[in-house]
């Protein structure tokens, strides 16, 4: 119903005011982003079950907000916020990096600070790499300064809310114990402290000790800090019932609390509300589908005797793979589980010596 009435509206506008292309082509650009908003909505609602679909829906819709800023960060917000629901400490402070990283390279454009920002400003990609690739504030729009003043009008635009933002981030990343990631962002405060035009020292100084005491931390051999590194698991969907899901696979990031038995387990909790006893979860390394070599046509491999009336999902315990000058730059175990895209999965081939 909602959706009929806002076309009749868009249709309206194109009756009456058909010369004027900019209104006009306004107007549909705003129903577009409401009829995506109303479709992301809806999958939100329809994959609550579904953690890892729930992240995704939320930072694509953050995405299609590009031309709408406070919106865009209003999203972003909402999605450090799911990931503390669910203790992911590190996802959360990689969207308050975001969030710094748009409010900064405003505050760039408007020359609050003495020298001039790029939109990967200082520290920015060595404390989150993926910013650099990411969509910048006013990329894909031909906003004037005096446009972006104009979007502009909420508390979310300023030095306050670039600091603010900042420390969040740091106390997300010291929960992680992501404690080099700590380190970085105290050194990009440090900078953006000093690259105001009213530098107020009392804050420089504060930074500085929470600097330190963070480093007396790390340095106390004693009783050093706690540290968790995150396992990694490949997930492949198999059987009729996932549709256009059937046959992909996954790359999942987890907490050291997840072993295969619980990651077992939360898969099947997560899943048993949408397929109920229909879904089973196989740790077996052998391919799923095969292919037919006479017609082409893949099936089920025999050997596994699964049900078609049922859905699959396939876990293997998977660890980070680096090429050998990766290998000599990665020496920490910190370094070798930050910003990692590839990985390895071990299969033991047992050979009989029988005849």
């Amino acid at each position: 119903m909602l959706q009929n009435s806002l076309t009749a509206i868009k249709n309206l506008f194109h009756e009456r005011d058909a010369t004027n292309t900019k209104l006009t082509q306004g107007v549909d650009d705003m129903m577009t982003r409401v009829f995506n908003l109303i479709s992301y909505n809806t999958q939100i609602e329809h994959s609550s079950h579904d953690q890892e679909m729930t992240q995704d829906l939320y930072y694509m819709i953050s995405r299609g907000f590009t031309a709408t800023p406070d919106l865009r960060l209003a999203w972003l917000d909402n999605l450090a916020q799911y990931h503390r629901t669910q203790e992911n400490w590190e996802e959360a402070a990689q969207c308050k990096m975001q969030i710094a990283s748009l409010v900064a390279q405003y505050l760039t454009s408007q020359r609050f600070f003495l020298n001039k920002m790029a939109a990967d400003w200082c520290y920015f990609p060595f404390v989150s790499p993926f910013i650099s690739a990411e969509q910048q504030l006013f990329e894909h729009t031909e906003q004037t300064q005096s446009h972006a003043n104009q979007l502009m009008q909420s508390d979310n635009w300023n030095i306050k809310k670039l600091i603010h933002t900042l420390r969040e981030a740091i106390d997300l990343f010291d929960t992680a114990t992501k404690y080099e990631s700590c380190i970085e962002v105290y050194t990009l405060l440090g900078l953006i402290y000093k690259a105001q035009r009213k530098i107020k020292y009392l804050e420089v100084i504060q930074n500085l000790d929470r600097y330190k005491n963070l480093c007396v931390r790390l340095n106390n051999d004693k009783d050093p800090p706690d540290r968790a590194y995150p396992v990694y698991y490949r997930v492949g969907f198999y059987g009729a019932g996932w549709a256009e899901m059937n046959g992909r696979e996954f790359i999942y990031k987890k907490s050291t609390k997840f072993n295969l038995p619980n990651f077992k387990k939360y898969l099947l909790d997560q899943y048993n509300k949408q397929f109920g006893d229909k879904v089973e979860v196989l740790t077996t390394n052998e391919d799923i589908y095969i292919t037919n070599s006479e017609t082409g046509a893949r099936d089920y491999n025999p050997n596994l005797k699964l049900d078609p009336s049922k859905v699959y999902i396939q876990v293997g315990s998977v660890s980070p793979h680096f090429t050998h000058e990766e290998a000599e730059e990665r020496v920490t175990r910190t370094e070798q589980n930050f910003n990692i895209s590839t990985y390895y999965m071990m299969i033991y081939i047992y050979l009989s010596l029988c005849k």
